[in-house]
């Protein structure tokens, strides 16, 4: 979807272009054949980028008649594409190769990478990623994949263990310098122990004769699930395991997670959800069942008195304060695909097709915060620190998080410096977190990070005021007060709007210009002078809106006694918060004190 028209990459018929400007009657605006099966679309500027048999670069200048400006040849085939503002990243059968796009007519390859069949579960201990690598049955042997991300902007393989053609592993955990994970030793299922004290060169370390569908490493203990039995091994020499104890389900196993001396086990049974009581491993007990939403759990993640788990239609939230009597809270049916989840902070993070980042601060009352687009379809999550690590059937992504910093708070009252009275309607930010202030004058940001910051305080009919390097402190709320100037008899002046003229250029992809006609001949002084030397005697008012009809920037525009006739403002595609807007259609609206008002279209291009 880009500028009020969606690009479907459809298969058989190639590209299909429909205007869904309304979008309650779609229009059909044209088609155009591509090498292949159209697999995958992405939008940028005035180019489509086609992932069929190849790599089709469209021209849709012109969309009543698009056209194929290049057509580069992949190694094997597109699966999906990604972009970035100078790459295209194309994830084929067996490589991912990265485009430089920076000339899209004149598209050249920048590199490629042989990829793993199929990434499935991912762990992350200190420097490195540990992911389970199903390969591909008969022809390429799968294992376990050692990526380093000391550098998060720079990963690269450090080493791998492989397995026989028959293991797929697709879980996998580590606890200190072990990794466990289940093989297919001649022909038999195995719980294997690796070593990855040196991850250039893991290790076989030991084995147990067992299936593995899940496996949660604890201290001395490893917890599997063997179809319909929970395993509880003693792994306090990893080369020689042992059964500690073991306790047969209701129904098949599927995820296990396991805190405070209970496993939480998902199943896909009449009973989707069962507690046991761990605390004593030789003699484990169910001491509760739920049945849950899921029929077939994909994952599990227990902090604190809660459990939440997900599946491919749902993302539950269960009480488990009374672990004898668990209760679900919450229902969230807004996935598609579910198979992954972490907790971190005040979100839960879920790799559905896209990664989507939802709010649990009110865990009876979560909402979406974000979807990440995905490259393929995201698998499994995993987080430390501020960092997201994300495999997909292709790839490992990594991203970054600023909300899980430790943060703090700032509250403070915003008053006029002459009269001391409180000042309403005034907005106080520091980058993208904002809060407006009521009848009282006072504001509250939550969840800064820690650390120096800018904070700025800005109100209609006042000088903007920045207060600089105030330390944020963790779990703390501090105080800072602004005291504002007021502008002196900006506000009294009504100066003669005559016309909104046009905006150029349009469509734009940074800046552009406004431009409108003016007249002052009968506006009389102000006491306040321009930057240039000339009086202000009054201002108009530019403001911009969404195609939703949200305002999104608010442009002054001083006037000064000697202008007249034209006059011009730029936007440079920000909101009133500083940051970029994404592509789209925007309004542009001119308001004067003299009741004028006028409105037109404009078009962002990124």
């Amino acid at each position: 979807f880009a500028n009020g028209y969606a690009f479907i990459a459809d298969h058989q018929n190639g590209l299909e272009i429909v205007d869904v400007t309304d979008p309650f009657n779609p229009v059909y605006k044209s088609h155009i054949s591509t090498s292949g099966s159209a697999h995958d679309v992405k939008v940028a500027g005035n180019y489509a980028f086609v992932g069929a048999d190849d790599i089709d670069i469209v021209d849709i200048t012109d969309l009543n008649a698009p056209f194929i400006a290049q057509s580069y040849s992949t190694i094997d085939g597109v699966r999906s594409v990604f972009l970035t503002s100078d790459y295209l990243f194309s994830s084929e059968t067996s490589f991912l190769e990265i485009l430089n796009i920076q000339q899209p007519a004149n598209t050249f390859l920048e590199g490629s990478l042989e990829r793993p069949y199929w990434f499935q579960e991912v762990k992350v201990n200190q420097d490195f990623a540990y992911i389970a690598d199903m390969g591909e049955i008969y022809l390429v042997p799968g294992g376990l994949k050692i990526i380093d991300i000391s550098e998060q902007e720079n990963p690269f393989f450090r080493g791998e263990y492989a397995m026989g053609l028959w293991a797929m592993p697709n879980n996998i955990d580590i606890k200190d310098n072990y990794v466990y994970m289940q093989d297919n030793i001649d022909w038999t299922t195995t719980l294997i122990t690796i070593d990855v004290t040196n991850p250039e060169e893991p290790q076989l370390a030991g084995e147990y004769q067992s299936s593995a569908k899940d496996i949660y490493a604890g201290n001395s203990l490893v917890y599997i699930l063997d179809d319909n039995i929970l395993k509880i091994l003693d792994l306090q020499d990893p080369s020689n395991p042992s059964l500690e104890g073991s306790l047969t389900l209701g129904s098949d196993g599927l995820r296990i997670f396991v805190n405070s001396g209970y496993a939480f086990i998902a199943g896909d049974g009449e009973y989707s959800l069962s507690v046991v009581d761990v605390n004593n491993p030789a003699n484990p007990q169910i001491i509760s069942t739920l049945t849950t939403a899921c029929n077939y759990t994909r994952d599990i993640f227990v902090r604190d008195n809660l459990l939440y788990l997900v599946c491919d239609q749902h993302f539950q939230i269960v009480n488990i304060s009374d672990i004898y009597n668990p209760e679900i809270i919450y229902t969230y049916d807004e996935v598609t695909g579910a198979t992954g989840i972490c907790i971190a902070g005040n979100y839960a993070y879920i790799a559905d097709y896209n990664l989507l980042k939802i709010d649990i601060s009110d865990p009876e009352a979560p909402f979406l915060v974000e979807s990440y687009p995905i490259p393929g379809c995201s698998y499994n999550v995993a987080v430390l620190d501020n960092y997201l690590y994300v495999t997909t059937e292709s790839s490992f992504l990594i991203f970054r998080d600023d909300d899980l910093l430790p943060q703090g708070n700032i509250t403070g009252t915003v008053t006029d410096i002459t009269t001391g009275d409180p000042i309403e309607d005034a907005v106080v930010f520091i980058e993208d977190i904002s809060d407006t202030t009521g009848f009282d004058g006072t504001y509250l940001l939550e969840n800064i990070p820690v650390g120096l910051q800018d904070i700025t305080c800005a109100a209609e009919g006042y000088d903007d005021l920045t207060i600089e390097d105030i330390t944020v402190l963790e779990g703390q709320t501090i105080t800072v007060d602004f005291t504002l100037d007021p502008i002196t008899g900006i506000n009294d002046i009504v100066p003669e709007i005559t016309g909104l003229l046009t905006n150029y250029p349009n469509p734009f992809k940074s800046t552009t210009t406004i431009f409108f006609n003016i007249s002052c001949n009968n506006a009389r002084l102000s006491a306040r002078a321009g930057t240039d030397g000339n009086d202000i005697v009054g201002q108009a008012k530019i403001e911009i809106y969404n195609i939703k009809g949200q305002k999104i920037k608010s442009l002054i525009i001083g006037i000064s006694s000697s202008e007249n006739n034209k006059k011009s403002v730029v936007w440079d595609g920000t909101n009133d918060l500083g940051k970029p807007v994404g592509s789209g259609i925007y309004f542009y609206q001119l308001k004067s004190g003299n009741n004028f008002s006028e409105t037109k279209r404009m078009v962002l291009l990124k």
